[in-house]
């Protein structure tokens, strides 16, 4: 089977895509990806064709990615972001199409950010299987809506109240910005909505959530829809840490982008560093070619380009997070609990879930002196039973087995000229 896997060159987007992808390469099938200049290297060291897009600017999409501001601040950033998007999007969604009407693949997997590539795929009569390592991005009827600040679940009829209304100015907010841009935007995605009411950015065949069933809160999901577990992988690698023997040793990482975030990043880590003297910590920049400070802001602190996760994280006591998507199901993978930082978009509803079920804590600022005693309580393992619990509960999926399945129902579902 010819496949076409399609995502933008971000870490919590491409990544859980190549483990799928080695995977489908094993049982035979032909593997190509469409992504950006950043990730093309190593993809192609791993043995994978890439295509990468020739009317944008070389790192146009990170760009966007790494936005100098928190993006969700204010509506005017927001709003600057979206425009950013609409300018590298219009001539990007055009060689998405020329590559998919030229590799004609039997099925395109796409991340769930290409949007556009959904829209290519219906015209050309192309299945496709989206897939979402931030499945409670997606829309439901009932269950705490995302993206307003982390919100937990509240029994009874004035949490059905809340919900109700939360999703609904969801649907709204979506609405009004659509007709707002709809010359710029109906080119590219000529509707939000289905007739049945489903979004039309996800896949009609599959739609494959790379998360936890447990972790999230109840609510409904697509009729497409499947969880099929965690998937945690790099394409890069880096040279191993080496960690003192003896102490309670933490991983500090924020992720690829928030690169306003990573400014003061350092500094936070120097004050907690300073008020607990016997852990050692690592602070990972996210990047295998982040510049690595001269200067180390205390003795106790390692600061390094990049940490793979699968690798290295079951090595320390604590991991400290920020939210995002793959370092909160490789911690859990690892069996490790969290002091979770949020900072933009998703990141405080994951934060929300890692709290609420036992997994860890959350402080609003690393520099905060409750975060060293944060970080003390988390240290006593013994105290986190959850933990191994939800570790467990992920070695139970089996997502590599369910994503080769998916390739042969959808493509099955398309011959028969129809989808679930």
């Amino acid at each position: 089977m010819k496949l076409l896997f399609v995502s933008p060159p971000f870490a919590g987007h491409l990544n859980p895509q190549v483990p799928l992808a080695v995977a489908a390469r094993e049982a035979g099938h032909d593997c190509t990806f469409f992504t950006g200049a950043a990730k093309a290297a190593a993809l192609r060291a791993a043995g994978f064709r890439v295509l990468v897009p020739e009317r944008i600017a070389p790192f146009a999409m990170e760009a966007i990615a790494n936005w100098p501001r928190r993006a969700t601040a204010s509506p005017f950033e927001v709003a600057r972001q979206l425009r950013a998007n609409l300018d590298v999007l219009t001539p990007l969604a055009a060689e998405i199409g020329e590559a998919l009407a030229r590799e004609r693949p039997d099925v395109a997997v796409v991340d769930f950010i290409a949007a556009v590539s959904g829209t290519w795929c219906e015209r050309l009569g192309i299945p496709w299987i989206t897939t979402v390592p931030t499945p409670l991005a997606l829309e439901a009827r009932r269950g705490p809506p995302h993206y307003l600040g982390g919100l937990l679940p509240w029994p009874g009829p004035f949490g059905a109240v809340r919900d109700g209304a939360g999703w609904l100015a969801i649907r709204t907010f979506k609405r009004l910005v659509f007709a707002a841009l709809a010359p710029r935007l109906r080119p590219l995605l000529p509707r939000l909505y289905r007739s049945d009411g489903s979004e039309a950015i996800y896949s009609p065949y599959r739609i494959l959530g790379l998360g936890l069933t447990e972790l999230e809160f109840p609510r409904d999901w697509p009729a497409s829809f499947e969880m099929i577990g965690p998937v945690v992988g790099e394409p890069e690698s880096a040279q191993p840490i080496e960690l003192p023997q003896g102490r309670p040793c933490a991983l500090v990482s924020i992720g690829t982008h928030l690169l306003w975030a990573k400014q003061r990043l350092i500094d936070d880590v120097g004050r907690l560093a300073d008020a607990l003297p016997g852990w050692h910590f690592v602070v990972s920049l996210g990047r295998p070619d982040d510049p690595v400070p001269p200067r180390h802001p205390a003795p106790n602190v390692t600061v390094v380009p990049f940490v793979p996760y699968q690798r290295d994280l079951a090595r320390f006591t604590v991991v400290v997070h920020h939210g995002g998507a793959g370092v909160t199901y490789a911690t859990i993978a690892a069996g490790r609990p969290a002091l979770v930082v949020p900072h933009d978009y998703d990141q405080f509803d994951f934060a929300a879930r890692v709290v609420h079920h036992g997994l860890g804590l959350r402080v609003p600022r690393l520099g905060d002196p409750a975060a060293a005693d944060a970080l003390q309580h988390l240290a006593r393992h013994e105290d986190w039973p959850r933990v191994a619990s939800f570790q467990r509960a992920a070695q139970r999926y089996r997502p590599k087995s369910r994503f080769l399945a998916a390739l042969e129902e959808v493509r099955a579902m398309a011959a028969g000229g129809g989808q679930e």
